[in-house]
Parts: C-alpha cells; sequence; structure tokens
C-alpha cells in the first residue's frame, strides 16, 4: 500500500509539474513621433488575440502580455494607429505619424440688418447721423 501511494504521488508530482503554468512574456518598447525623438505618451496597446489593453506612461513606455505571432494595436487621438506582429520578446520602437489637424473655422453670415447697424453706428460716431438717444458725451 506504501508503494502505491508513493508512485501515485510521484506521478501526479511529475504530471503537475510538467504541464505547469505557462509562463507570461511581455512585450516592451517605447513609442516615438516618426522621424524624431519625441516620446509619445497615453497610446492605447491592444494586444488582438487576448484583448489586452494597456496605456502608455507619459515616457511613451509600454509592456503588455504578448506571445509570438501576436498582433498589437496602437491607438491615440492626435497620432495615426499603427499595428506591430510580435515575434520575440526583445523591446520595440513603435514610430507613430502625427494627424494634420486644422483649426476650427466659425463662418458667419453678414445680414443686411447688421451692415445697416454697423453704418449707423459709424455715421454716430462722427456725430452725422443721430438715433434719438443722446450722445453719452452730452449726458455729463
Amino acid at each position: 500500500m506504501n508503494r502505491k501511494f508513493i508512485f501515485l504521488l510521484l506521478s501526479t508530482v511529475l504530471i503537475y509539474s510538467s504541464s505547469g503554468a505557462q509562463n507570461i512574456q511581455f512585450q516592451e518598447g517605447i513609442l516615438l513621433k516618426s522621424g524624431t525623438s519625441l516620446r509619445i505618451g497615453n497610446v492605447e496597446v491592444l494586444n488582438k488575440q487576448s484583448r489586452a489593453t494597456v496605456r502608455s506612461n507619459i515616457y511613451g513606455v509600454f509592456k503588455i502580455p504578448a506571445h509570438a505571432g501576436d498582433t498589437l494595436q496602437f491607438k491615440s487621438d492626435t497620432y495615426q494607429g499603427t499595428e506591430c506582429v510580435v515575434a520575440d520578446s526583445n523591446d520595440r520602437v513603435i514610430y507613430m505619424s502625427p494627424i494634420i489637424q486644422l483649426a476650427e473655422v466659425t463662418i458667419q453670415e453678414n445680414s443686411l440688418k447688421s451692415e445697416i447697424r454697423e453704418t449707423q453706428l459709424g455715421y454716430r460716431r462722427k456725430s452725422v447721423f443721430y438715433t434719438g438717444t443722446p450722445h453719452y458725451i452730452t449726458c455729463f
């Protein structure tokens, strides 16, 4: 009975030790603006296979769990998205191109009424047009 118990115990230990937990591999890297050495912070990094998501820190450094063959997707509001396939666990340097954003332009229509009012104010400043209300100088 003792030998059977020891054999069963050893076989169980060998099975669990050989199957063991998989080592978690991390892909580390840095995000830079293309053509410069400017680091990009707050970029979302997504592992498409495992759906793991992280954000790069303010220095542009990221660390995400990834295995060889996984695809990493990089997204930012001010930079064009890019993808990278993990080949090994070496550190990566990812270059991102900025998005060209135009300044906001407000278009206002000039109506006939506003043009007449502007013309009246111009004449009133020259004391040529009187609207029926006294000028601020005459109030004193």
